[in-house]
């Protein structure tokens, strides 16, 4: 019974560890932008507009030389960054969605094993 325990555990513990050591890697800051045509298609055409403009703007700011500007010019680029980031996200957020990984639906499964 011991054995099982630590065996599971040691399980539970690795299929935790895989998942973040996957998603650092998979980050590409300096990546292309992608627009998701469903959704692009369901904006109206001013909307539509903006997400491209938001979508050059990102662009022009991953492929810009960042490495002459000071430190003012650096944490203003950031936060244009962000906010163009969180506007694009509020164009694509168009109802509740409920993400759940592979992994952890292995772990859900694994404690109700478990408990029965």
């Amino acid at each position: 019974m011991n054995t099982l325990k630590s065996l599971l555990r040691t399980v539970v513990l690795t299929l935790c560890i895989i998942p973040t050591a996957r998603t650092a890697q998979a980050v590409d800051p300096t990546g292309p932008i992608r627009i998701n045509q469903e959704n692009l298609a369901k904006l109206s055409p001013a909307e539509q507009a903006r997400v491209l403009a938001i979508a050059d703007r990102l662009e022009a700011i991953m492929e810009m030389d960042r490495t002459q500007l000071n430190r003012d010019e650096r944490s203003a680029l950031r936060t244009e960054t962000r906010q163009l980031k969180r506007e694009a996200a509020a164009f694509n957020d168009r109802g509740p969605v409920i993400y759940i990984s592979a992994v952890t639906l292995l772990i859900i499964l694994l404690i109700v094993l478990i408990v029965t």
